[in-house]
C-alpha cells in the first residue's frame, strides 16, 4: 500500500522481497525550504554524452530554479579530465566522444558557481556490469481512477517486465532499472495540390528518476531474475503508433545503492505524521569550504546494458481511436495533430533503432 507522508522529504516507498534479491521501487519528492543545491547526474561507461543538471530549491514550490553560468568539470584517476558545456536552464552536457568512462576507474565532479562557491562529488569506482538483460515483455491491465468531474473510470494499461541473467562469479551486485520511452507522431495529412506528407514527429520522454527500480543481489543467491517489473503506463494516444519501451539497467557503486536504501529507510523510520521528521538523506555533493552544508542529490559513475521493445495499435488489447486520421466530414483536430512539435519532447530526430 502506497502511504503519502507530509515530511521534510517525501517519498512512496513499495518494497518487495525476492529470492532472487531485494527489490525496492522508490518514488520520492521534496518539500524543504528553499535554497539547496540541487546536482542531478551521472556517467556510464562509454563515450557519452553525458548530462548534469544543478538548480536550488525554491522556498514554495517543488520545482528548482535552474543555476547556470557555473563551470562543471569532470575528472578520472588516469589524469583526463573534461568540461560540461554550459546548455542554459540548469542543463550541462560533455558531447559525445569528448569524455570516455571506463569500468574500473575512478570519478568525480567539481564544480564552481559563479558566485565562487566550490563543490565537488565523493569518488566513484565504475562497477562491472556482470549481468545481461535477455528479455522485455508486456501485458495489459486496468486501473480505477476518478477523473476531472469525480467519476470513476477504468483505464487499461501495459507493464513492461524484464528477465535478467548474472554471470556465475557475480560478486554482490546493485542495480537500478531505468526506463524511458520513444514514440512516433504522425502529424494529419491534409489534402494538398503537390501531395506534400508531412513528416513524422518522435517523442521522447527521460527516464523519470522519481520512480525506478532496485536491485540487490548477492554472490549466492540464484543467477537469472525473471518477470521484474521495471515500468507501467496508460494506453493512450501515445500508442496510436509504434511507441518503444528502453530499459537500461545500471550498475550501481555500493555508496549509491546505500544511498537510495537509507531514502527507504528514512521512510519506515516515521510511525506517523505526528513523529518527528528524520535527518534528510545525504548525497555525495559537498561544499569545499562548508562540508557540513546541505546539497541535494548524488553523483553516479555506473555501467550499463540497455534492452528496447515495440508496441503496434495491434498489439494492444485496447485499440485507440486515432484522432490525428484526415477526414473530410471532421473540423476539429487536437493540436498534436497540426503541430507535432508542439508535444513536450517532441522532435524530428528519427532515433537510430526505430
Amino acid at each position: 500500500m502506497k502511504q503519502r507522508l507530509h515530511l521534510p522529504i517525501m517519498m512512496f516507498l513499495y518494497l518487495a522481497v525476492m529470492l532472487t534479491g531485494c527489490i525496492e521501487v522508490i518514488d520520492f519528492d521534496t518539500e524543504r525550504s528553499g535554497g539547496q543545491l540541487v546536482v542531478d547526474g551521472s556517467v556510464v561507461n562509454g563515450p557519452g554524452p553525458f548530462q548534469l543538471y544543478l538548480g536550488r530549491t525554491a522556498n514554495s514550490q517543488r520545482k528548482t530554479i535552474p543555476l547556470e553560468g557555473a563551470t562543471v568539470r569532470i575528472f578520472d584517476n588516469e589524469g583526463n579530465s573534461a568540461t560540461y558545456v554550459d546548455m542554459s536552464e540548469g542543463q550541462y552536457r560533455i558531447p559525445e566522444q569528448t569524455f570516455s568512462v571506463e569500468i574500473g576507474r575512478t570519478y568525480y565532479l567539481h564544480i564552481e558557481l559563479d558566485n565562487g562557491e566550490e563543490y565537488e562529488s565523493e569518488r566513484e569506482v565504475t562497477p562491472g556490469i556482470y549481468a545481461r538483460l535477455d528479455s522485455l515483455n508486456f501485458d495489459f491491465g486496468e486501473i480505477r481512477e476518478v477523473n476531472e468531474y469525480g467519476n470513476s473510470i477504468i483505464v487499461p494499461t501495459v507493464n513492461a517486465y524484464v528477465d535478467l541473467s548474472l554471470e556465475q562469479t557475480t560478486p554482490d551486485v546493485f542495480y537500478r532499472f531505468d526506463v524511458d520511452e520513444v514514440y512516433r507522431l504522425s502529424p494529419t495529412d491534409f489534402p494538398d495540390p503537390f501531395g506534400v506528407i508531412p513528416p513524422p514527429c518522435f517523442v521522447y520522454t527521460r527516464p523519470d528518476l522519481s520512480s525506478f527500480t532496485l536491485l540487490n543481489v548477492d554472490a549466492n543467491q540464484p543467477r537469472t531474475v525473471s518477470r521484474l517489473q521495471v515500468a507501467s503506463a496508460r494506453l493512450d494516444n501515445r500508442f496510436d503508433e509504434r511507441h518503444y519501451f528502453n530499459v537500461y539497467l545500471r550498475s550501481l557503486t555500493e555508496g549509491a545503492y546505500t544511498f537510495w536504501s537509507q531514502v527507504g529507510q528514512t521512510l519506515s523510520a516515521v510511525g506517523t505524521i505526528f513523529d518527528t521528521p528524520p535527518a534528510p538523506v545525504r548525497g555525495n555533493i559537498y561544499n569545499v569550504n562548508d562540508p557540513g552544508e546541505e546539497v541535494l542529490g548524488y553523483f553516479s559513475a555506473m555501467s550499463s546494458d540497455t534492452i528496447r521493445a515495440f508496441l503496434l495499435p495491434e498489439n494492444t488489447p485496447f485499440l485507440p481511436y486515432y484522432q490525428c486520421e484526415y477526414s473530410p466530414a471532421k473540423r476539429d483536430y487536437p493540436p498534436r495533430c497540426l503541430n507535432c512539435l508542439s508535444v513536450p519532447g517532441s522532435s524530428y530526430q528519427k532515433p537510430d533503432y526505430f
